[in-house]
C-alpha cells in the first residue's frame, strides 16, 4: 500500500473512517499527524498506516489544523482558533504541553520548523 504525504496543501488523505488533511514528516515509526472533522470539530489525530486507531490529541472545541511534526519527532506544531483567532501552537508528540507561540491580532497559520529545529 502506498500513501500519498502532502505538506501543507489541500490534497487530503481517505481512511476509511474519515477524510482529513494530510502531513508531511511522519514520526517513525510511521506515524501520521493529520486533522479532521470527523467529530464535527477540526482536532489533530495521529495514527499508523492502516488509520484503524486515531488519537485526538487536542481535543477542544475550536478548529485546530495542519500538525507539522518537529525535526526530531518530539513535537507538533499546528494552528488553531482556540483563542479568537488563529494563533500557532506546539504540543508534544503526545499531545500534552499544549502552549500557544504566536500573539498577533491577524491570522497567523500554516507553521513550519526549519531543518535544525
Amino acid at each position: 500500500m502506498r500513501i500519498l504525504l502532502v505538506c501543507q496543501s489541500s490534497f487530503y488523505l481517505m481512511f476509511s473512517f474519515v477524510v482529513g488533511s494530510a502531513l508531511c514528516q511522519p514520526h517513525p515509526p510511521v506515524t501520521i499527524a493529520f486533522a479532521s472533522d470527523v467529530s464535527g470539530d477540526w482536532e489533530i489525530y495521529l495514527t499508523d498506516t492502516t488509520g484503524k486507531r486515531p488519537v485526538n490529541l487536542t481535543r477542544n472545541p475550536a478548529a485546530d489544523y495542519y500538525p507539522t511534526w518537529s525535526p526530531d519527532g518530539t513535537q507538533i506544531v499546528f494552528f488553531s482558533r482556540r483563542d479568537g483567532n488563529h494563533e500557532i501552537y506546539m504540543m508534544r508528540a503526545d499531545g500534552t504541553r499544549q502552549e500557544r507561540l504566536t500573539h498577533h491580532p491577524a491570522t497567523d497559520k500554516a507553521p513550519a520548523w526549519s531543518p535544525d529545529g
